[in-house]
């Protein structure tokens, strides 16, 4: 594997990880119906409130797009589906 791909790979291993914790996030306040929740990302931690839900599929989307992206440019295709932020 060369440099640019194991750099690649290892944005792909982040991006993997912070989508799953956004999507998480969401979908634990949805279940609860809470107000508000806690949001971990590994990176930093803030709390959510529930109007900010739309915020967070924005981001969500986002996310996956750069990881489709990334994909793309490794040459390696992508089981998730991209869906538009804009």
């Amino acid at each position: 594997m060369s440099a640019t791909n194991a750099w690649l790979q290892k944005r792909l291993d982040a991006l993997d990880a912070r989508i799953e914790a956004h999507e998480t996030a969401g979908a634990l306040a949805a279940a609860a119906g809470a107000q508000s929740y806690t949001l971990d990302t590994g990176q930093s931690r803030g709390v959510v409130m529930r109007y900010e839900v739309s915020s967070l599929e924005k981001t969500i989307a986002a996310l996956t797009n750069q990881y489709i992206i990334t994909c793309n440019r490794m040459g390696k295709t992508s089981s998730r589906l991209a869906i538009p932020s804009f």
